[in-house]
């Protein structure tokens, strides 16, 4: 007996259901051919032994290397009773006389006519917003602060705030004084406590022998002397604003 095909199950015969054809998507030339060059590279470096760098072998890389990355020292926030001073000093200049002047100036200038070409008052205002960034930066610093204001126990070890002097590998004498980040005047020798050199000292005693961890390599220093009063040496002029 014929059986019909016939979709419709129109005519003579036992009616079939329809099959159902599953179209694939079209994918253009260029596409096709991107795959495949992709799919042949990597056979390629399999076939060689090279190690095929996914996105999880990245992200793994990333995670060795943040676990790898040594923390930076933490940053002593320490400061001398000059040091405060000299914060304090300076903000009451620019709080009290440097600003009021400049604000002055900057309503002058504006009574000249057009702001936009007046070079006066274009100044006034540039100043007036870092005035204004220092003062803010003034009050954070003598907020956050430590003030070290006593000599220490053990006058003869490298503290906070000590004068030293130094003898290096050639015999020539090199003078100090360890201060904070705030206070640093490398002229005058005031070199900060977060400073390498500074680090490898502190703790010491006079009379050491000690080696110094420097950006320029490993260095001997004999540590000569460790005083906590102001040497006659140190000519540092007191900070003033006027």
């Amino acid at each position: 007996m014929m059986i019909s095909t016939n979709p419709t199950g129109m005519g003579k015969g036992v009616m079939m259901a329809p099959r159902t054809i599953r179209v694939k998507p079209q994918i253009s030339v260029t596409r096709r051919r991107i795959i495949e060059y992709a799919w042949l590279k990597t056979a390629i470096l399999r076939v060689r032994g090279c190690r095929i760098v996914t996105s999880q072998t990245l992200r793994c890389y990333r995670d060795d290397m943040t676990t790898e990355k040594k923390p930076l020292p933490r940053r002593a926030h320490l400061i001398t009773p000059e040091g405060l001073q000299a914060l304090k000093d300076e903000h009451e200049f620019l709080w009290r006389r440097e600003r009021p002047k400049v604000t002055q100036e900057v309503s002058d200038a504006a009574k000249l006519g057009d702001r936009s070409e007046n070079a006066e008052y274009i100044y006034g205002k540039k100043r007036l917003r870092q005035i204004d960034s220092r003062v803010r930066f003034l009050m954070k610093r003598m907020d956050a602060v430590t003030v070290v204001d006593r000599a220490p126990s053990e006058p003869d070890k490298v503290f906070f705030g000590a004068w030293i002097e130094l003898e290096d590998e050639a015999g020539e004498l090199l003078r100090y004084r360890i201060v904070g980040e705030d206070e640093i005047d490398l002229p005058h020798n005031y070199i900060s406590v977060d400073a390498p050199l500074a680090r490898g000292l502190l703790g010491k005693c006079e009379g050491d022998d000690v080696s110094v961890r420097l950006p320029k390599g490993e260095t001997e220093y004999y540590i000569a002397r460790v005083v906590y009063e102001r040497p006659e040496w140190d000519h540092r002029p007191t900070p003033v604003f006027d």
